[in-house]
């Protein structure tokens, strides 16, 4: 088990990692798997991350120690969205929005709102928080646009709403997964 200083140290390192991707034309939950894989690998820590196999009802395990850096992104990019994060063998847990903190994510499930197998979801970083004006500052990545940095109020992240997801639902608005944030299960994934 990995002690809370290191987690803060490990998220901080997320949060940094993910800045580094602005401008760059990455999926966002893309741009959460890099920094997770990096900022475990900067701090030695291995990641244990659980997948279902296409097909098959049996999780693999993908262990960070068996692949160098880059390979290992590319396996889980290639295995793992924005809801894999909540639907997969609990690899993120609930967090309230006002306890959030750089590193951990806010994710929305998007499936079956009529944007494609490739659009079910999205996934914000946290890269800063300030507790006076009430705000995050995130990093957002996306299918057919670049990486950016946007500023959201603590009542308004709980929501997603972009030009996209108003043309298919009529100007609904989606909330967060189980309406609030999410950190990396640390207990579960860390070794």
């Amino acid at each position: 088990m990995i002690s809370k200083y290191k987690i803060t140290l490990i998220k901080n390192k997320i949060a940094s990692e993910a800045k580094k991707m602005v401008g760059q034309n990455i999926d966002c939950a893309d741009v959460a798997i890099t920094a997770l894989a990096k900022a475990a690998r900067h701090y030695k820590v291995s990641l244990k991350i659980p997948i279902h196999q296409s097909g098959k009802r049996q999780l693999k395990y993908y262990y960070s120690s068996k692949y160098n850096l880059n390979a290992y992104i590319k396996k889980l990019r290639n295995h793992l969205g924005a809801v894999g994060f909540v639907d997969r063998d609990r690899i993120t847990v609930k967090v309230k929005i006002e306890n959030l903190e750089p590193g951990d994510l806010v994710i929305y499930d998007l499936r079956g709102q009529g944007g494609g197998r490739s659009y079910s979801g999205h996934t914000r970083i946290i890269v800063s928080k300030n507790t006076s004006e009430k705000e995050f500052k995130v990093v957002e990545g996306h299918t057919k646009a670049k990486v950016e940095i946007n500023t959201y109020s603590y009542s308004r992240i709980l929501y997603y709403d972009n030009w996209f997801n108003r043309l298919i639902s009529f100007g609904k608005e989606y909330k967060a997964y189980k309406d609030g944030g999410r950190e990396f299960n640390w207990k579960r994934i860390a070794y």
